[in-house]
């Protein structure tokens, strides 16, 4: 099994990469995660898995 994660600045970049993603079969783990990191902004994370 292959593990990664995919991270935009915003829940609509990030969309579009898992879906390209998916396509790719590679498939979401679990749900998104948000986090803001001072000096660098808000960042959305999908962790994302491939059998």
């Amino acid at each position: 099994m292959e593990y990664k994660i995919e991270s935009a600045s915003n829940i609509n970049d990030l969309s579009d990469k898992v879906n390209k993603e998916i396509e790719q079969s590679w498939r979401p783990q679990g749900g998104v995660s948000h986090t803001f990191i001072e000096g660098m902004g808000n960042y959305f994370l999908q962790a994302m898995i491939k059998k």
